[in-house]
């Protein structure tokens, strides 16, 4: 009887395993699915945003750095605050270090001692904020396994 009863549970645990429900949901992402340009217009149109890493292309679980460089039409960008912050979204997690930042004025950003230890799609987040306007950008980045 007890072997009955695992052959059941194991039916049932490999009828549960099958195949045939490949929703595109649970497809592997590629680069070509991705917008990879290094510059772009924030979210709110406020400014524009490039970066550089040093090295690139960027390596699979060592150290990189990023330069961030900001520009805008009218205002100055003296008293701007820049962040950076990188996660894997279809993982839910981000970075496992925390990098250095320095800003280098005229919006201008280093982030030393990035580091993405997994292939795959990530998303870097630059978040630009004066006194109380905030706006930000979302990079797509890929790296092949």
């Amino acid at each position: 009887m007890k072997a009955f009863k695992l052959l059941v549970v194991f039916l049932f645990f490999f009828a549960s395993c099958g195949t045939e429900n490949n929703s595109s949901s649970h497809s592997v992402s590629k680069a070509e699915d991705y917008d990879l340009s290094q510059t772009q217009t924030s979210q709110d149109g406020l400014f524009e945003v490039t970066y550089t890493t040093t090295p690139n292309p960027l390596p699979l679980n060592d150290y990189f750095d990023m330069a961030v460089t900001l520009t805008e039409a009218e205002v100055s960008t003296d008293e701007l605050v820049l962040g950076v912050d990188a996660k894997m979204p279809e993982h839910n997690h981000g970075m496992n270090v925390l990098p250095e930042f320095e800003m280098g004025g005229r919006g201008k950003l280093a982030a030393k001692g990035m580091l993405f230890h997994m292939p795959g799609h990530w998303e870097i987040t630059v978040q630009v904020t004066r006194g109380e306007t905030s706006d930000s950008v979302i990079f797509n980045v890929y790296l092949e396994p």
